[in-house]
């Protein structure tokens, strides 16, 4: 009987503990929003991808894009917020019984991400954190070869599960050859697994009857299709502060997807190495 009562008391005391914990961190809430650092993340660098449309042709097409993005990170050990807009452009080839096709494309995306620290998983030296990144990416691709075929858009949206580990490597004082100087230095990666895949084109066959028509409706026969096909990525970033607080971030990111369908089907691979420099705005 006394066991029962103490564990009643127990689950009667926990609720009040949490909502105490909650409180507590309510007032000072505002204080540490501002105390978090904030950042104007301006990157570039190069993807190396390959692409195949099964709606025009089976062919993989290889190339390279020059990729530049521009961002706002606000983040520290609890929390990490991040929105932005990236762009990249480049040609990609394909080649078969001595005839090279080659297509333009042209890529746009926005990216919004909300992270939280795992204080039971995070230490002194180590920070995990869990959260959500939303994407939107869209392609525009122009390849001659296909004529009728020639101009294809596309939209991936994706909301993803994430999770993020972060290694605090300040104490690094050689790496390879090079001898190092101290600063504040962060190893980290990140996966993301697609949870919500939508995608906005056009189906099989890929051109519709509009010029036939004469109809100026171009997207009138695309479809948007939700919960299809698959995505996941990651990031592997090594980040260097500088004593005026801003910073300077190498990375690489890989980004895979594909779309639902059969004969329609769309996937593209991207490896992408790219130089950031992060400004402090405090």
């Amino acid at each position: 009987m006394k066991r029962k009562q103490l564990i009643i008391l127990l689950l009667a005391i926990c609720p009040l503990g949490v909502f105490s914990q909650i409180q507590e961190s309510s007032f000072s809430k505002k204080e540490i929003r501002k105390a978090r650092p904030t950042y104007i993340n301006l990157s570039a660098g190069l993807n190396f991808s390959k692409f195949r449309d099964f709606a025009t042709s089976p062919l993989f097409y290889n190339g390279t894009a020059k990729t530049f993005s521009l961002s706002r990170l606000k983040a520290d050990d609890n929390r990490e917020a991040e929105i932005g807009l990236s762009y990249g452009s480049g040609n990609y080839n394909a080649s078969f019984n001595g005839t090279t096709s080659s297509s333009q494309i042209k890529t746009f995306a926005f990216n919004y991400s909300q992270l939280y620290a795992i204080q039971s998983l995070s230490s002194q030296k180590w920070n995990v954190k869990v959260g959500a990144l939303f994407n939107t990416t869209g392609n525009l691709r122009v390849n001659p070869i296909l004529q009728n075929n020639s101009t294809g858009l596309e939209l991936f949206s994706t909301l993803f599960g994430s999770v993020k580990v972060t290694r605090d490597i300040s104490s690094l004082k050689r790496f390879a050859f090079f001898k190092l100087k101290p600063a504040h230095r962060t190893l980290s990666f990140r996966f993301n697994l697609g949870l919500m895949n939508n995608t906005y084109r056009n189906g099989y066959a890929y051109s519709g009857q509009e010029g036939v028509l004469n109809d100026d409706n171009y997207l009138k026969s695309y479809e948007l299709k939700t919960f299809s096909g698959a995505r996941m990525s990651s990031a592997l970033d090594y980040t260097v502060f500088l004593k005026n607080k801003n910073g300077i971030r190498l990375s690489y990111e890989w980004d895979a997807y594909k779309t639902g369908g059969n004969l329609d089907k769309f996937e593209m691979s991207n490896h992408t190495v790219k130089i950031a420099l992060l400004f402090n705005k405090k």
